[in-house]
């Protein structure tokens, strides 16, 4: 258990889980906390590691760079070498 704290400003316990997430053709790896919501909630921090930045003024998603593992997992191992030697 983690303690989370949440838009509103309460603590709450809750379990931590890594899942893969699609939103809009992207997908990768993010972690997820399992909450007693009315609604299915996805936070800005799984967003932006999916590569999108938020503008809630807007309420809409602008496509960014990708974070955290969606970078690793977007490179296939046989692929790897070959970028790797264009940088040395």
């Amino acid at each position: 258990m983690r303690r989370l704290t949440l838009a509103d400003k309460r603590e709450v316990e809750v379990s931590v889980f890594l899942a893969e997430v699609e939103v809009k053709g992207r997908k990768g790896p993010v972690f997820v906390a399992e909450l007693e919501t009315p609604r299915s909630l996805l936070g800005v921090y799984a967003l932006e590691t999916l590569g999108f930045k938020v503008n809630p003024r807007q309420e809409k998603l602008k496509r960014s760079h990708l974070r955290g593992l969606s970078v690793l997992l977007r490179f296939p191992r046989r692929n790897a070498k070959k970028k790797y030697e264009k940088f040395v």
